[in-house]
């Protein structure tokens, strides 16, 4: 059992999730915030918005388990029932299948609403892929916007403003569809239903997606790229929402690798490569190929999963293998590998690939002919949106795709 006793809030985060990844039971000998509160005013609410930001857990009072409490069916209309007057603090923290566990060993079995569980996620929006698609850029978003005609946009930016300002502050809508805003003065949207709850801090990225998944069924492609960019505006950090249901980034590699944060990006890569089905092929070279490029520019070695990615490129996307090969090269070019780096440019350096293929590997060839790595080259990403494999470029990300 591991104690979670931090009154630091990320710092709580951060400790409960490593120990739920361990799969340890954690102890939570009160909520994570520098306030006092009496013991009547803790209720299980409170542990619903610890087990909520945490995220993928469940916790059961301490109380529930070692035979302190004496549960009774009460014919009470409570969202949890078994569990008022009960003191839930401290209370056993951990995935809900190990905390079920545990509880299975008290004297008295704690009842299924004793148990708090944090909300499920989606994670897969692939369905959504045509809707995402969209080519617009930023600056013909805000000409529909400030146009003629521009009642939708106005509006659906608007519901972008409202749950970015909601979810970076920790608030979820709790049924973010169309039919609980509505256009009103001055061009402003505003929230007119809701089931609202809240977490420490802003939201997860899974959390975020989910709550604005019930927008996307009634959304076009053009409301899609209004929402987004009143999304982001109000909350640049909230483009790891976004790399999530664009691309499926459960683990925000690809937010690490826009930062040039490659040692954090080979941790998410390395996560979301465990989460990831051997049999999903596409999935796993983009992962292998971009966990690649980090490694190569973390100083350490690329070349298994660069060899990985292009040998799944020539079953399934060999449209794909220049930029790979373009991708080894750079990196052992990094690895002070100057013939491998040489011989992987020169076999890019035809007229059969594009022009910016070939200049770049010109580039390559030229440094590592000097015995000189080539470190001021950045090289597109590969990504999937829905089941379609794309480029994804390094820099003018987000808000800025348009330049």
């Amino acid at each position: 059992m591991v104690e979670l006793d931090s009154k630091d809030v990320e710092t709580f985060l951060s400790d409960a999730r490593r120990a739920r990844d361990a799969d340890q039971v954690g102890l939570v000998r009160q909520i994570p915030i520098e306030r006092d509160y009496d013991d009547g005013r803790i209720f299980s609410a409170h542990l619903e918005k610890v087990v909520d930001s945490v995220g993928d857990c469940a916790a059961v009072p301490f109380a529930a388990v070692d035979g302190t409490v004496k549960f009774e069916v009460l014919p009470i209309n409570a969202r949890r029932p078994s569990l008022l007057g009960v003191q839930v603090f401290p209370a056993l923290l951990g995935k809900p299948e190990i905390i079920r566990y545990v509880a299975s060993y008290a004297n008295e079995i704690p009842p299924d609403d004793a148990i708090v569980v944090s909300r499920p996620v989606r994670t897969d929006y692939r369905e959504f892929a045509d809707l995402l698609r969209s080519g617009e850029s930023a600056k013909q978003v805000i000409a529909r916007l400030t146009g003629p005609g521009n009642r939708r946009p106005v509006f659906v930016y608007g519901i972008g403003v409202i749950l970015a300002t909601g979810h970076q502050n920790g608030c979820m809508a709790g049924d973010a569809h169309e039919g609980n805003f509505m256009p009103g003065p001055e061009g402003r949207t505003v929230m007119i239903d809701h089931e609202v709850w809240f977490r420490f801090g802003p939201g997860t990225s899974a959390q975020c997606a989910t709550d604005l998944a019930p927008l996307l069924p009634t959304f076009s492609s053009a409301d899609w790229s209004a929402f987004r960019l009143g999304y982001l505006t109000t909350w640049p950090d909230g483009g790891r929402v976004i790399d999530l249901i664009e691309f499926g980034d459960t683990t925000g590699w690809l937010n690490a690798l826009h930062a040039k944060d490659f040692a954090r990006a080979v941790v998410a890569l390395d996560r979301a490569l465990d989460l990831c089905p051997t049999t999903d092929e596409s999935a796993r070279m983009v992962l292998l190929a971009n966990r690649a490029y980090a490694r190569s520019r973390n100083n350490q070695s690329a070349s298994e999963d660069i060899d990985a990615a292009m040998n799944i490129s020539v079953r399934i996307a060999p449209g794909f293998l220049p930029l790979l090969v373009l991708h080894a090269s750079v990196a052992n070019s990094l690895a002070n590998q100057h013939f491998e780096a040489t011989r992987l440019a020169m076999t890019l350096m035809t007229e059969q690939w594009p022009p910016i293929i070939v200049e770049s590997a010109r580039r390559v060839a030229l440094h590592a002919l000097s015995g000189q790595p080539i470190t001021d080259m950045d090289l597109p990403f590969i990504g999937r949106r829905g089941n379609d494999l794309v480029v994804v470029p390094t820099t003018n990300w987000h808000l800025g795709r348009d330049s």
